[in-house]
């Protein structure tokens, strides 16, 4: 759902080769996020006989907020009482962080 999130709209075999599953693989894990109401496939408007992978983001929302809310505000307060310099310090270091071999 991460790549939906950053890229937009995907088709099954660009999220494939984007997360590096298989497209049977990325088949199953849509049907099932699909089937839980937080994906919807839709034609692509380009071309119809194309099928994109869209996020719901209304029902993600709706369904984690009660488990991450708390979280949610607790970071905000957090990071209102950081300068622009810590937090772009913070930036830089979870970005380091999320790039493995750097």
């Amino acid at each position: 759902m991460t790549l939906l999130e950053v890229h937009g709209p995907l088709t099954p075999g660009q999220l494939a080769r984007l997360s590096g599953l298989t497209t049977g693989t990325v088949t199953g894990v849509i049907d099932r996020l699909e089937h839980a109401g937080f994906v919807r496939r839709d034609r692509a408007e380009a071309d119809r006989r194309k099928v994109v992978v869209t996020r719901q983001d209304e029902v993600i929302a709706e369904r984690l907020a009660p488990l991450y809310g708390g979280h949610a505000e607790h970071l905000h307060a957090v990071l209102q009482r950081r300068s622009p310099e810590e937090l772009r310090v913070i930036a830089d270091f979870l970005t380091d962080l999320t790039r493995p071999g750097q």
